[in-house]
């Protein structure tokens, strides 16, 4: 049998009532769903009948059958029928008597609550009376606090004025003190203006007249100059042509006896040539006279269109030292390279032809690249320890840099022309700035499009060159980082190795082959990626040599190339027209 309370939610059967708070639930009641105030109101009538003894309470399972008795353990109204059958051996009350219980005990609530009924309202009695007097005193405090506010106002209101009139007292007397002190400074001022004026207006008509005095004396001389440049100029035309004929026709004859047949045939015209002149421009063809007159490339060493080189010297490097490797140029003599595992470091006199030894062989030390500090000395990438060293020109250590990461220790480095070093990092393709002077790190230039990075060098305007791969030579834009430009390398090689000038000239160095006949070139872009001379210079190499063909540049006009333990030296023998100017 249900409950008395069981919440169900529904609308109730007695007023209609669907509005009820949900968390107070529905009651049943009989068999019905009622709202909480009509189960209470059917529950007091259901008590009221009962304490007269009218109440009729039919049998869920026996409806003929009204319940008489109270099951204990089921906590059910039943039947005498139900009490001997499905509820046997339970324990079970007198309904009557049950109810007679619950209302001893509800009346002794109601009584209770009656009783803290009364004394909750004699307490809220005193709770108004309290807020009453609080009001009052609330009142009478705000009046106060407003009263002595106003007052206290008034009197900030009025140190304040005095203040204010103290501080433009003060400001007005500071006022007047500047302007008089800048007043009289001014006139010092002015007065050594026109000291000053006029001692330059008098400098400046002395130094007018002497001008005058000089321009024409130059005037004069300029012209002098002009009518000579022109006959010297008419003179080494006709020199030149004269030279030009006989290279072309000399067919073994000494170069003196033609010009002086030209001299005894009487053309006066030609200039006179003395023993000195004639000298120069023997060395001259003696140097350009196996060239084929009717090739364009090479008869344009007589128009001035190319300047060629000359290997001057050579010089070997012992057979001990185990695939050398170029590094770059202490001096304009003296070059660095390092064996092949980079455990030692050495340098060539290439004048003398004396090998010197910077640093002995020592197993735990990884040389990758190294970097001249100009008329310093010397620093080289450790691979093996991450860091890099700075060296005096003995190769003594003075100072070591560490790498921002171990990424990094396969470094490529240069120094530009302000003495800043850059370190560009083999694998994460960025940069590293540094003084070499303090070790200071001063900026990292990231995100660079050029990996792996496979060299570096720097233009006199701060560009950054470098070789990506074995693709492309990339100028890249110093403080962004951004790719300017990509220099594409044709079809000279995917091996090649390359060297920036002085003279912001890129000399690139390469060789191409087939089977065992190999042949390694050095040619010049310009900053722009211009071709300016290609294959200027040719050399037979050899496939067996590990390291490809690497060039230094020491100064312009002297290359110096590292052909497998070989130094080849060659210098720049300019044409006719470099002669002439």
């Amino acid at each position: 049998m249900a409950s008395l309370f069981d919440a169900l939610g529904f609308k109730c059967e007695e007023c209609g009532n669907d509005g009820v708070d949900e968390t107070q639930g529905y009651k049943v009641v009989e068999q019905r769903h009622l709202c909480p105030t009509c189960a209470r109101n059917l529950a007091s009538a259901i008590l009221a009948d009962m304490s007269h003894g009218a109440l009729k309470w039919p049998c869920p399972q026996h409806e003929s059958k009204e319940v008489e008795l109270l099951c204990c353990k089921c906590k059910v109204a039943v039947c005498h029928t139900c009490a001997l059958t499905t509820h046997h051996g339970h324990q079970m009350q007198d309904i009557e008597k049950f109810f007679a219980e619950k209302r001893e005990i509800v009346k002794k609530d109601v009584e209770e609550i009656s009783a803290k009924q009364n004394e909750t309202q004699s307490f809220l009695d005193k709770i108004e009376s309290c807020s009453r007097e609080m009001d009052g005193h609330f009142i009478d405090i705000k009046e106060k606090v407003s009263v002595t506010f106003q007052t206290k106002s008034q009197d900030q209101k009025e140190r304040n004025t005095v203040q204010v009139a103290k501080v433009n007292s003060k400001a007005e007397e500071l006022i007047r003190q500047i302007n008089e002190k800048r007043r009289m400074e001014l006139a010092e001022i002015n007065e050594q203006y026109d000291n000053e004026h006029e001692t330059l207006v008098k400098d400046r008509d002395r130094v007018l007249a002497e001008l005058k005095v000089i321009v024409d004396i130059v005037y004069r001389m300029t012209s002098e100059a002009k009518a000579s440049a022109e006959t010297t100029g008419e003179e080494l035309e006709s020199t030149a042509a004269v030279a030009k004929s006989i290279m072309v026709d000399c067919d073994g004859k000494t170069f003196h006896k033609k010009v002086a047949k030209y001299h005894e045939m009487g053309m006066d015209k030609l200039p006179c040539l003395d023993h000195d002149h004639l000298d120069k421009l023997s060395t001259v063809a003696e140097k350009i006279r196996f060239k084929r007159v009717d090739d364009e490339q090479k008869i344009g060493l007589l128009t001035g269109k190319n300047a060629s080189f000359e290997m001057v010297k050579t010089v070997n490097i012992s057979s001990d030292i185990q695939e050398p490797f170029l590094l770059g140029a202490i001096d304009e003599q003296t070059v660095v390279f390092r064996n092949g595992n980079g455990s030692a470091l050495y340098s060539v006199n290439v004048e003398y032809g004396s090998m010197e030894t910077l640093l002995t062989d020592k197993k735990t030390r990884g040389i990758w690249d190294l970097a001249v500090l100009p008329d310093k000395g010397f620093v080289y990438s450790d691979y093996n320890a991450g860091l890099l060293q700075i060296c005096d020109r003995d190769g003594n250590d003075e100072r070591s840099l560490a790498l921002p990461n171990d990424e990094s220790r396969f470094a490529f480095l240069t120094v530009d022309r302000k003495g800043k070093l850059l370190a560009a990092s083999h694998n994460s393709g960025e940069i590293y700035v540094s003084d070499p002077e303090t070790g200071s790190h001063l900026r990292t230039i990231h995100d660079i499009e050029c990996k792996p990075m496979m060299g570096i060098g720097t233009l006199a305007n701060g560009d950054i060159i470098i070789r990506s791969g074995n693709l492309d030579i990339c100028r890249i834009f110093r403080a962004t980082g951004e790719v300017k430009m990509k220099f594409p390398l044709a079809d000279w090689s995917r091996r090649l190795n390359f060297h920036v000038g002085a003279d912001d000239m890129i000399y690139v160095t390469y060789r191409t082959g087939l089977n065992q006949d190999y042949i390694g070139f050095v040619s010049l872009l310009s900053p722009n990626g211009d071709m300016r001379r290609e294959k200027v210079i040719e050399f037979p190499t050899s496939y067996l040599y590990r390291y490809y063909p690497r060039c230094v540049v020491p100064v312009p006009g002297t290359v110096i190339i590292l052909n497998g333990n070989a130094l080849l030296v060659y210098k720049e023998i300019p044409g006719v027209y470099d002669l002439l100017n």
